[in-house]
């Protein structure tokens, strides 16, 4: 157990953090949810964790602290195997499982979730990640557990979150120096755990804050993205429309419309964004003498294969004709310069 501090709107207030082993869990209560005629149980309080990371390079990192906050209690610890621990023995307490829940929020998720997915692998093997891109996962099912973003819930910085829509605590701003390499046997300062401290605590009073802004009591009522907000607002009021429906199913793209207007709506993109290419091009060689036959030929020797469309394959490997365009311009130019030295 550690003795600490967060940010408050005011000042500051102590806490008592306690490491997995020592912590005691508070009474919660759970509600059920129907979806697709499926019923869970979630709890009506959720989890917010946050954690800290080093590396060395691009490519080797590790958590060297982390951090959790539920109800009024306060977690903490320095490796993931330490998060496992933690996560194993709630899900013990309040005898979890796939139809009994937590909630479980990382501010962006997609970041922490790199370092610690292969640690929740093995907690659960058949943990289900739902990603939006490459590197972008959004929610993760693990027993007991749904992980979510709460940067993709509110589409705000942690920061921003805490200003916007905390009640009582605040986000601690420049306190960690990121160029320093800290290991997980790294000593750490009391800023440094005021710091992570302050980070859940204004997460778990900005979320609050937030889904009460959008008319949810509890967070597990509430979609797992902004977007979401916007889908279940119409759903709403179109409950209150019954002619909506029709209109809609009257009115809505087949496929065959659909694509026609995404190739069109490419196509504008495609116009605006070469054209500003050409124009900012064209801007480029408004101060270059043109007179000069040697300005005039490396100009013609980019212009002509670019629009042309002159591409080349060697092999396996097809050079496009604004690379070609790059390419025969760039060896002009040094050819023609090389030449202009040698006669002097």
């Amino acid at each position: 157990m550690i003795d600490s501090y967060v940010k408050t709107k005011n000042g500051r207030q102590s806490i008592k953090a306690y490491t997995p082993q020592e912590m005691k869990l508070p009474v919660l209560a759970f509600k059920e949810k129907q979806k697709n005629h499926k019923i869970t149980k979630y709890a009506t309080k959720y989890i917010c964790l946050d954690t800290e990371t080093s590396h060395t390079d691009n490519v080797t990192g590790w958590v060297y602290q982390w951090a959790a906050k539920l109800s009024s209690l306060y977690v903490y610890g320095r490796k993931p195997s330490e998060i496992i621990d933690f996560m194993r023995r709630v899900a013990e307490h309040y005898q979890l499982n796939e139809e009994k829940k937590i909630l479980l929020y990382i501010h962006n998720a997609a970041y922490d979730l790199e370092y610690i997915k292969l640690f929740l692998r093995q907690y659960d093997p058949t943990a289900d990640f739902l990603a939006v891109d490459s590197h972008a996962i959004i929610q993760c099912d693990v027993l007991g557990f749904k992980i979510l973003c709460s940067y993709k819930l509110t589409n705000m910085s942690l920061a921003a979150l805490a200003d916007n829509y905390a009640e009582k605590y605040a986000k601690a701003v420049g306190e960690i120096d990121y160029n320093i390499v800290r290991y997980q046997d790294s000593e750490l300062t009391a800023s440094d755990w005021f710091y992570m401290f302050s980070d859940v605590a204004a997460q778990d009073d900005g979320i609050k804050g937030y889904l009460k802004m959008q008319g949810y009591k509890y967070a597990f009522q509430a979609p797992i993205t902004s977007t979401g907000f916007v889908r279940a607002n119409c759903r709403k009021a179109a409950k209150n429309e019954p002619d909506w429906r029709g209109e809609f199913l009257t009115s809505r793209l087949d496929l065959e419309q659909y694509n026609l207007c995404r190739q069109c709506f490419m196509g504008g993109v495609c116009i605006a964004l070469y054209g500003f290419i050409a124009v900012s091009g064209l801007k480029m060689i408004q101060k270059v003498d043109l007179n000069q036959n040697k300005n005039l030929f490396v100009v013609a020797s980019i212009l002509i294969p670019g629009i042309g469309g002159m591409a080349m394959a060697i092999g396996k490997v097809v050079i496009t004709a604004i690379a070609c365009a790059l390419i025969l311009g760039i060896i002009v130019n040094t050819l023609l310069h090389k030449f202009k030295r040698s006669d002097k």
